[in-house]
C-alpha cells in the first residue's frame, strides 16, 4: 500500500515504508505524516484493523514529540 490509497484521505507531507535491506522487499510497516492532523486523526480511526489485500492494518497517531527524526 502506498501514498496513491492514503491520498484520497488528503495531504501527505511525508511517507515511509520499510523495506528489508538485502531483499528490498516490504517489511509491511510504514509511517505516513498528513499536512492536517484531523485527517491524520480521521485516517487511524477510519483504517485501524481494516483488511486491505490480506493484511490487517494496525494504525496509530504518533505524537510529535515521539516521532523519530529519521522518519
Amino acid at each position: 500500500i502506498g501514498a496513491a490509497f492514503f491520498k484520497q484521505f488528503g495531504e501527505i507531507r511525508r511517507i515511509r515504508i520499510a523495506r528489508n535491506k538485502k531483499t528490498g522487499k516490504s517489511k509491511h510497516f510504514g509511517f505516513l505524516e498528513f499536512a492536517s492532523p484531523e485527517v491524520a486523526m480521521i485516517v487511524a480511526e477510519t483504517m485501524h484493523n481494516y483488511l486491505l489485500f490480506e493484511h490487517l492494518l494496525q494504525v496509530q497517531i504518533i505524537p510529535p514529540e515521539r516521532v523519530h527524526h529519521k522518519l
